[in-house]
């Protein structure tokens, strides 16, 4: 409540009434009045509007409105919480009437007098029990009002985890509450510094919101007695209650009077909530007081939410960068396990790189990553890319550029001779001289990862990754799997080399046996030399991984290089034993199977498994009879790798048979089974894929059958392939 002198409006159109009760007012009434009048009601409710004054003399008769009509119109103006009514109006009636003063009382006046009766008296005990009355109800409606709002805020507080939203909420409804200059939220720190958080202030006054302050004297004198709930109300600043110079920190924050209530969490006092009334003096209300420590205290708590929200926040961006960090790791894992696939699949040099680079690019989300070759000057050029759309082409069929680098031509390759890797985060304050940024700035490269790849211990070229678009910092885990995919890289450019060799050989073994062919007088001598010569070719190349295999630590590059060699030994038994034949055109199935099987089995540690042959004699031209001998390979290969683990013993049954029109050839064993809802086609398996796709060719059916219990010993499986004999036209 703001300390001011109480304002009485007298409304009554005789001049000498307004004198008698302004006498009256200042013969023995309490404290200081002021008097506004007015001869009619219409004037006296433009006065109530303007002034709002505490209390209203009302005369019962006036010319334009009588007291009824009056208290009507009234009644509508003020804003009320409860029922009945409380005007504060006191009706002066020229002549009593019982059945006017209990309208009169029932519409919400608090007196009913009669003129001729008023004296000094009457008057004073009719205004303190008007002024009583009219405080317990406005107490009421504060309460009321403080309930709701109280129950408001509390509502949001608890509904949201936004302190910054709460905070600023809180100040506001409860400036427009109390009718005060301003509310504010002041954030404590431990050296003593605090700084306004959170503000609602009226236009005239000034906003502190973000100042700091110093007190060298709260930590000592105030903060403890905060902690343990202290609340501290100054009606007035300048009433000598507090110390001058607190006096004069609050009358430069244009403070005349305030409220501090404090905000605790967890008995460590974080901040207080302060009221500020600046115009006037003013005396605050019990109400008022416990709406500001009862949202101090839910504002502790809300603050407290707030701290767990936010460290659980934090802790769940850890969490979701630890498995943003592990599915990049597996994304990198995966992608070394495609090209590393990729490198033992394919010969094809330029599609195995521009594969392998793809890979990289969207592995690493970079802009462009490139193979750079070197020429024996050590100049060089780029190979193979794969680059975004934004960016121009450094490869291409019309791109024959090489580019020429002073630094690597002057040392030989530079510090990539010593397996360095060369990082530049910024192109552009990485401190490069100018040629060398010019070259880096045609490549349109503004940040680069660069590895060396070896070949056989030789510097053949350069893995580059290049950021285009902005500088970046390259990670540690990047720059490995750059350096990883160059060691791969390397493997597939040297057997790129080595088939070249081998095509070589192959292209002058050609010419020697067109030579041969146009001085041998027989075809059967010819094609008698020529599957000689492609079966020693084939031993050739397995020889050639058998050394690749001897010099490769990589388990899964071991796996493959034997597989091929499994594969090749199959090819090459089908041309040997038409080198054998008396017919060059066709291949007896039965003794081609068991000498294949004898090799596979020589092959393998298989002395504590039994193999049992049913072959029909018959023959297959070799366009059937090698996608058939390459099956009867990866199947029986499959049998005696994983069918019997821990060298148990066990059965194997091959089975060849005509059908008919049809053969079936049938590979089983009583191992351990395979896995439940196996599909070849999408088999991880590549031995299981290439069955699947030489079935196809065959253009058979294969059919995979086993127990009821595939991890049972002995369920075992069956593998069951359905096909005709291929006919082509004849090759000679």
């Amino acid at each position: 409540m703001v300390l001011s002198p109480h304002k009485i409006l007298i409304i009554d159109d005789s001049p000498e009434d307004r004198e008698l009760y302004r006498k009256y007012l200042k013969s023995g009434l309490d404290g200081s009045w002021h008097c506004l009048e007015a001869d009619l009601a219409e004037r006296g409710l433009e006065l109530w509007d303007q002034h709002r004054p505490d209390l209203i003399f009302l005369d019962d008769a006036l010319p334009d409105l009588n007291s009824l009509e009056f208290l009507a119109r009234l009644s509508s103006l003020i804003p009320r919480s409860h029922v009945p009514v409380c005007l504060p109006v006191i009706v002066f009636a020229n002549q009593g009437n019982a059945a006017t003063a209990v309208q009169v009382m029932k519409a919400g006046a608090q007196d009913y007098l009669v003129k001729e009766q008023v004296t000094p008296e009457v008057l004073h005990a009719s205004v303190d029990r008007a002024m009583a009355t009219i405080q317990l109800h406005t107490e009421l409606d504060q309460r009321i009002e403080r309930e709701r709002l109280c129950t408001q805020l509390t509502r949001k507080i608890h509904n949201s985890l936004e302190l910054e939203k709460i905070l600023q909420t809180t100040v506001t409804e409860v400036r427009q509450f109390l009718q005060t200059d301003r509310i504010l939220i002041f954030r404590l720190e431990s050296d003593g510094w605090g700084k306004v958080s959170t503000e609602s202030v009226g236009a005239d006054w000034t906003a502190l919101l973000s100042t700091s302050y110093y007190d060298p004297c709260f930590n000592e004198t105030y903060a403890d007695f905060f902690r343990q709930g202290l609340i501290t109300l100054k009606p007035d600043i300048q009433d000598g209650s507090i110390a001058p110079c607190h006096v004069e920190l609050l009358s430069n924050l244009e403070v005349r009077s305030n409220l501090v209530v404090p905000i605790n969490t967890n008995t460590q006092l974080w901040g207080l909530l302060i009221a500020h009334h600046c115009a006037a003096p003013r005396q605050w209300q019990p109400v008022e007081v416990e709406l500001l420590q009862e949202l101090a205290t839910h504002l502790g708590i809300a603050i407290q939410q707030s701290a767990l929200y936010q460290n659980s926040q934090q802790e769940l961006a850890a969490r979701k960068q630890a498995e943003t960090i592990q599915q990049h790791r597996a994304e990198r894992e995966r992608a070394l396990q495609l090209i590393t696939l990729l490198i033992h699949q394919s010969l094809n040099l330029d599609e195995t790189l521009t594969t392998t680079l793809h890979q990289v690019r969207t592995n690493m989300r970079a802009d462009r990553v490139a193979v750079y070759r070197f020429e024996p000057d050590w100049s060089g050029q780029f190979v193979a890319e794969s680059k975004g759309e934004a960016w121009i082409p450094l490869v291409g069929p019309h791109i024959q550029r090489v580019w020429e680098d002073t630094y690597l031509q002057a040392t030989a390759g530079g510090r990539y001779q010593n397996h360095e890797t060369f990082i530049l985060n910024d192109v552009y304050t990485a401190g490069l001289t100018p040629c060398h940024l010019e070259l880096l700035e045609q490549f349109q490269a503004k940040a680069h990862a660069i590895v060396p790849i070896f070949v056989q211990n030789r510097l053949w070229g350069l893995l580059a990754a290049y950021q285009n678009s902005a500088p970046r910092e390259w990670q540690v885990e990047e720059v490995e799997l750059l350096e990883q995919i160059a060691v791969r890289m390397a493997i597939a450019i040297h057997q790129a080399d080595l088939y070249q060799q081998l095509q070589l050989q192959l292209q002058e073994r050609t010419q020697a046996e067109a030579k041969l062919k146009k001085s041998l007088r027989e075809k059967e001598l010819l094609l008698k030399e020529i599957h000689h010569r492609v079966k020693n070719n084939l031993t050739v190349v397995s020889s050639l991984l058998n050394l690749q295999s001897e010099t490769t630590q990589d388990a899964l590059a071991l796996k493959l290089l034997q597989e091929s060699q499994d594969r090749i030994a199959t090819i090459a038994l089908v041309h040997e034993l038409l080198y054998q034949s008396p017919s060059l055109e066709r291949i007896e199935v039965d003794q081609y199977l068991k000498r294949l099987t004898e090799q596979i089995f020589s092959t393998y540690s298989s002395q504590h498994l039994r193999l049992h042959l049913d072959l029909d004699a018959v023959s297959l031209n070799i366009e059937t009879a090698l996608p058939c001998g390459l099956i009867v390979n990866e199947l029986l290969s499959n049998a005696l790798k994983h069918a019997f683990p821990s060298h148990e013993t066990g059965d194997i049954w091959i089975s060849f048979k005509l059908e008919k029109k049809h053969y079936c050839l049938i590979v089983r064993d009583n191992g351990i089974g395979l896995p439940e809802g196996l599909n070849l086609s999408q088999s991880p398996s590549l031995g299981l894929q290439v069955v699947s796709d030489l079935t196809r060719q065959l253009r058979g059916t294969i059919m995979l059958s086993q127990g009821e219990n595939p991890a049972q010993r002995g369920s075992g499986a069956c593998f069951r392939v359905v096909f005709q004999e291929l006919y082509y036209r004849k090759r000679v």
